[in-house]
């Protein structure tokens, strides 16, 4: 067994080796985004598959928006829709639409998520908005694969 107390993956912080069940180790981990400590497979934190209690699917992109305008702390951008993550040391753009969030981009750099904003506006009276979307996403992607 390799103990990995005191790591830290994603948002969750390794506090002390529970048991071992089915020949597999658990933890407990402290949830960093809200506190809670459960119990985790030890092998689900060391290949990524883990990185939150599960609090951050039930509370989505809008609830991560929603605290980062409470925290700004000087991250604001000054442009709507646009804001710093702190947890995730990113800027994410996002754009409302039909009741609806839509992430746009998340990068470190604000000013890609400025542009990724103001695109998404021009777009926005369009009857065909996901579809736009949808290109624009694909178009985000081949980029990072490029850059790889």
């Amino acid at each position: 067994m390799k103990d990995i107390t005191g790591q830290t993956f994603g948002n969750l912080e390794v506090l002390k080796y529970d048991c071992k069940k089915n020949r597999q180790y658990y933890y407990w981990c402290k949830c960093n985004l809200c506190g809670k400590i459960v119990s985790l497979r030890g092998s689900n934190l060391t290949y990524g598959l883990q990185v939150s209690c599960g609090c951050r699917k039930k509370r989505g992109i809008t609830h991560e928006i929603r605290k980062a305008k409470a925290n700004s702390n000087n991250r604001t951008s000054g442009i709507k829709g646009v804001c710093y993550i702190a947890q995730e040391d990113k800027w994410k753009a996002y754009i409302y639409h039909n009741h609806k969030c839509y992430l746009l981009l998340s990068s470190e750099n604000k000013e890609e998520c400025v542009e990724a904003r103001k695109a998404a506006e021009m777009h926005i009276k369009d009857e065909n908005f996901e579809a736009w979307f949808q290109s624009f996403r694909e178009y985000i992607a081949e980029a990072k694969n490029k850059d790889k």
